[in-house]
C-alpha cells in the first residue's frame, strides 16, 4: 500500500468513526437528555435506562462513562488529540475534535431536554 493510500484510508476510517460516534450520541436508544456541558465534558441523562452518564476526553479517546453502579465506560472515538464542547442551547451542544493525524470534525448534537423526576 501506497503512503498516500494508507492517509486516505485513515480519513475514511476516522470521518466513518465521526459518524458512528454522532450517531450513539443522538440515537433513540438513550434518548440522552442534556444536564450539563463544561469546555471537556457533557453530563447526560438517560430515560430509557434511568442512567447518568458523561462524554469526556482522556488519554486520545473519548469516553462514555457511567456515573453510578460500579461505572463502567464505552470508548466512542479514537486517537483524539483534542476536544471541546460548547452548550448552544437547552439542547444542543457544538462538538469540535481534532484527531492527532490532524483531522478537523465538528458538529452540532441535539440531545433531548433534560427533566427531573420527582
Amino acid at each position: 500500500m501506497h503512503s498516500f493510500e494508507k492517509n486516505d484510508h485513515q480519513i475514511i476510517d476516522e470521518s466513518a468513526q465521526w459518524h458512528l460516534f454522532l450517531r450513539e450520541l443522538e440515537s433513540p436508544t438513550h434518548e440522552f437528555q442534556l444536564m450539563s456541558c463544561g469546555n471537556q465534558r457533557i453530563m447526560l441523562n438517560s430515560p430509557v435506562s434511568t442512567k447518568y452518564y458523561q462524554l469526556i476526553g482522556n488519554d486520545e479517546h473519548l469516553y462514555l462513562t457511567l456515573l453510578q453502579d460500579k461505572g463502567g465506560y464505552l470508548p466512542l472515538f479514537d486517537h483524539v488529540k483534542e476536544f471541546n464542547t460548547n452548550q448552544i442551547s437547552s439542547t444542543q451542544v457544538e462538538i469540535k475534535v481534532v484527531t492527532l493525524n490532524g483531522h478537523h470534525f465538528s458538529n452540532v448534537v441535539k440531545f433531548k431536554k433534560f427533566t427531573e423526576k420527582t
